[in-house]
């Protein structure tokens, strides 16, 4: 059954995915104000997709 969903699944697709949805949740952290919760997001779309374009070119000075 896991063999058949792995099948199903484009992996690479999903993490691009959710990087850009953890680069996004950064970018509205950062125009609210809230560096520390920015960088969070950011760096867990880095982890999520390190060729992610612009995760680590948005993040917000410290």
């Amino acid at each position: 059954m896991q063999s058949e969903a792995a099948a199903l699944l484009d992996w690479d697709a999903l993490r691009e995915r959710v990087a850009s949805n953890y680069n996004t949740l950064g970018n509205a952290h950062d125009s609210a104000g809230d560096a520390t919760a920015a960088l969070a997001a950011f760096e867990r779309a880095i982890v999520c997709s390190p060729i992610l374009p612009c995760g680590g070119a948005t993040r917000p000075a410290r």
